[in-house]
């Protein structure tokens, strides 16, 4: 059996038989059938249900920070206000917690930080060494190939390369791509570069998305980068390489900026 449900009566507590403004007289004389409200409900055992005398889950014994507070802050109005007119049990008040618990946490990323630094990948000379900074400058009016940076796996896995990124760029966008597998280093050139000769490899190159890259082995990264307004300087403080192998996702960072200058003949 339910408790009672507290009497609900405003302005006329000490008036036998009245509840309130506009209240009805409950009916009582022959052929009256009465109705048991709580007929048909599925309660798994004998909860209580909120007490809004007492302006707490009267009775629910469980320290999950349930209060009025609480509810207030997890619950919708509409919700809330079946646990104040005592319509939800205890397991109802729980799930819907519980719910907008979850719900919040899927939306907003709770706890999450993003893929791992220090994942086997490295543009550094081990896997846990600094990452190698310095710049690159060329002149603009076109697009151009930056292609100094290095990534070795230092792993024991495959990994496989996800996405690049630009880090921190200003006026500067990625028009393209490619890991060439080997230690060679092909340096600035017009972007896309035809046949460069300081990249005797570059038959072999493959777009980042899905390239894949042995444990020991070493790539070059080369990218394509262009001004997003003409004749202005663009700018970038290096590249993010997402990628993931069987342990996980990550990301590598190199700290090369790639900078196009304004004027079209010199790097100034």
């Amino acid at each position: 059996m339910l408790p009672a449900a507290p009497a609900r009566c405003s302005g006329c507590p000490n008036r036998p038989g009245r509840t309130g403004r506009g209240h009805r007289r409950p009916r009582t004389g022959p052929g009256h059938r009465e109705t048991d409200r709580t007929a048909g409900l599925k309660e798994s055992s004998n909860l209580p249900r909120y007490n809004p005398v007492h302006k707490h889950p009267a009775g629910y014994g469980f320290d999950f920070c349930i209060n009025l507070r609480l509810l207030h802050i997890a619950l919708s109005p509409q919700q809330l206000g079946q646990v104040q007119a005592g319509k939800a049990t205890r397991t109802r008040v729980l799930l819907l917690v519980l719910a907008t618990i979850v719900m919040a946490s899927s939306v907003g990323g709770c706890g999450h930080r993003g893929p791992a630094s220090d994942g086997p990948l490295n543009s550094g000379n081990s896997i846990h060494g600094p990452i190698p900074r310095g710049s690159q400058c060329v002149p603009g009016g076109r697009p151009q190939t930056f292609g100094f940076d290095q990534f070795t796996n230092y792993g024991h896995a495959t990994v496989v390369l996800n996405r690049v990124v630009l880090l921190h760029p200003h006026n500067e966008r990625l028009v393209g791509s490619y890991a060439v597998p080997g230690g060679s280093v092909l340096g600035v050139a017009h972007w896309p570069p035809q046949n460069p000769p300081t990249q005797p490899a570059w038959k072999d190159r493959q777009i980042v998305r899905g390239f894949r890259l042995a444990a020991g082995q070493t790539f070059n990264l080369v990218l394509g980068i262009a001004a997003t307004i003409a004749r202005r300087r663009a700018t970038s403080q290096g590249e993010l390489v997402y990628y993931h192998d069987p342990s996980g996702n990550y990301v590598a960072k190199s700290y090369s900026a790639n900078i196009i200058a304004a004027n079209t003949r010199t790097c100034m």
